[in-house]
C-alpha cells in the first residue's frame, strides 16, 4: 500500500483536472478498505438499502466489521442489519452522544460504484477540519473579526431572561414524548410552530415566517422560523436544536414510553425561542436569520440531514450554523460551558468566541464529541462552516438523558441555560449585520472550506 502525506488543502489546490485526479488517487491510500477489491460482493446483506458512516471505535467496541475506514479521522463505513443499528445507537448514548451514526448512501448504489470513491467526500470534510485545526495553532489563519453591526447588541443580549426559558421547557416536557415515530409525532411540533406564529403576529413583523419542513426519513417534521435578510438575503445564518426526545433501554428505543427530553433537548430548544423572542424586537438582518427546530435527530439527525443537504444541492450561501443541544446541566459549574472542537470550524469558534468575550463573559472549555453527535455534523459534512456549544464536557454530561428521568430538578439551571440564548442573540446580530465584505467576514476562504 501507498503511503502518502497529501494533505486535504493540497488536494483543494490542484489545477488541472489530470493532477486533482492524481492527487485523488494518492489519497486513496489512506483508506483501508474490507476487501482487497475495490467493488463490495454482491452477496453482501441489504438493509433497508442503507449505509452509515460512524466512528471506527464504536465499530470496534460491537464487534461490527466496517467496509472501510480513514486511519486518520477514525470514521468508518458499514453496511449493519437492524439490531447492529440498535447496538451502535445505544454505544453512542452510552458514550453521551445523540445519533453517533448518519445514513450516507443506498447499499445498491454502493455495490455498483468504488468504495473509495463513495467514501472520500464522507472522510474529507473531517481532513480538511484536522488541517484547519493545525493551522488555526500555528497561527496561520485567523485574525479577530470586527464586529462593526452598528447594533448596540449588548442591550438586546441582556434582555435574555431565565424564566422564559423555564416556562418552555416545563411546557415541552409536558408532552409524553416527543419521540419521531410516536404515535402523535408532531402534536408538539405543530403546537410549537403555532406558539411561534404568535409570538411573530404580536410583534406585527412582516419579514419573518414561520413553516413546517418535511422530510424524507421520518413522518415527524421541523419547525423553520425565517428572518429574511434586508440586504443580502441569499447569505443564510443558521440557527438551530432538534426538538425530538427518546427513551433509550436494554439496547433498543420505548416508541410508547415516557421522554420527557428536558434537557435533551427541550431546554436547547427553547433557549432558541428566546432567542427568537429578543430578535423580535431587533432592526431587520442584513442577511437572513434561520431558525431550525429539528426532527428525528436521536436516530440519525435525519432532520438537519434533509435541510442541510437541501442547502447544499440549491448552493445556498451558509455564513454559518450554530447548534443548541443540552444547555441547562451546568456539569462543569456555574457559568462554565463547552465548545465542540470536532466537526466544527474553527473560525466559527473563534467567532463565538469573541462573542462569549464581548457580551456574556461565560467560561468556555473545549471537549470533542465524535462522529455525528448533534445537528451539527449535517451542516458539517454538507460544506457549511458550524459551531456546537453545549452544557458541559461529556465526561461530566447530565447521565439522565434519554430516561423517563430526564426532567427538571435541583441540578437544572436556567441561568445556564440563559448563557447559550445570549450566545446565540450575540452570534445572530453580529454575523447577520456585519457590514464588511464576505472576504472579510469569512477569515478563511471559502475554498478551504
Amino acid at each position: 500500500m501507498l503511503h502518502t502525506q497529501l494533505t486535504s488543502r493540497q488536494l483543494l489546490r490542484g489545477t488541472s483536472r489530470i493532477t486533482a485526479l492524481f492527487m485523488t488517487l494518492l489519497s486513496l491510500s489512506l483508506i483501508m478498505p474490507l476487501t482487497s477489491s475495490a467493488h463490495l460482493p454482491d452477496d453482501i446483506e441489504e438493509f433497508e438499502g442503507r449505509v452509515i458512516a460512524t466512528d471506527l471505535q464504536i465499530l470496534k467496541d460491537l464487534s461490527i466489521t466496517p467496509l472501510a475506514f480513514e486511519p486518520e479521522t477514525q470514521v468508518a463505513l458499514a453496511s449493519i442489519n437492524t439490531a447492529q443499528m440498535i447496538a451502535i445507537s445505544t454505544r453512542a448514548h452510552e458514550l453521551g452522544r445523540c445519533g453517533g451514526y448518519t445514513i450516507v448512501g443506498e447499499l445498491a448504489t454502493l455495490k455498483s460504484t468504488d468504495v473509495h470513491s463513495f467514501f472520500l467526500p464522507i472522510i474529507e470534510r473531517h481532513r480538511k477540519d484536522l488541517d484547519l485545526q493545525k493551522a488555526l495553532r500555528d497561527g496561520a489563519y485567523l485574525s479577530k473579526m470586527s464586529f462593526n453591526s452598528g447594533l448596540n447588541v449588548q442591550s438586546y443580549v441582556d434582555q435574555v431572561e431565565p424564566l422564559n426559558i423555564k416556562e418552555k421547557v416545563e411546557w415541552l416536557s409536558g408532552y409524553s414524548t416527543r419521540f419521531h415515530k410516536g404515535e402523535q409525532n408532531n402534536v408538539h411540533v405543530e403546537d410549537m410552530k403555532n406558539m411561534l406564529e404568535q409570538m411573530v403576529r404580536a410583534s406585527g413583523r412582516q419579514d419573518v415566517k414561520v413553516g413546517l419542513v418535511e422530510h424524507k426519513k421520518t413522518t415527524q417534521k421541523s419547525v423553520h422560523v425565517r428572518f429574511v435578510g434586508s440586504v443580502f438575503a441569499d447569505e443564510h445564518v443558521v440557527l438551530g436544536g432538534h426538538l425530538d426526545s427518546v427513551y433509550w433501554k436494554l439496547g433498543g428505543v420505548l416508541a410508547s414510553e415516557p421522554a420527557p427530553g428536558s434537557d435533551d433537548n427541550a431546554s436547547g430548544s427553547s433557549a432558541l425561542v428566546e432567542t427568537v423572542r429578543v430578535l423580535l424586537s431587533a432592526p431587520a438582518p442584513r442577511r437572513t436569520v434561520d431558525f431550525y427546530w429539528y426532527a428525528a435527530e436521536e436516530v440519525g439527525l435525519f432532520g438537519s440531514q434533509d435541510i442541510a443537504e437541501d442547502h447544499k444541492r440549491e448552493n445556498k450561501n451558509v455564513v454559518g450554523a450554530l447548534q443548541l443541544d443540552m444547555v441547562m446541566y451546568p456539569g462543569l459549574g456555574a457559568g462554565t460551558i463547552t465548545s465542540i472542537s470536532d466537526f466544527t470550524s474553527p473560525w466559527l469558534r473563534a467567532v463565538l468566541a469573541r462573542v462569549n468575550d464581548e457580551y456574556v463573559k461565560a467560561r468556555i472549555e473545549e471537549s470533542q464529541c465524535r462522529y455525528g453527535c448533534s445537528d451539527h455534523a449535517s451542516w458539517y459534512k454538507n460544506g457549511f462552516p458550524s459551531v456546537f456549544p453545549t452544557e458541559s464536557s461529556l465526561k461530566h454530561m447530565n447521565k439522565l438523558i434519554h430516561t423517563p428521568n430526564d426532567k427538571i430538578n435541583a441540578e437544572s439551571s436556567f441561568e445556564h441555560a440563559a448563557i447559550f440564548s445570549k450566545l446565540a442573540v450575540g452570534f445572530a446580530l453580529e454575523l447577520a449585520n456585519s457590514r464588511e465584505t464576505e472576504n472579510s467576514v469569512y477569515e478563511v476562504p471559502a475554498s478551504q472550506w
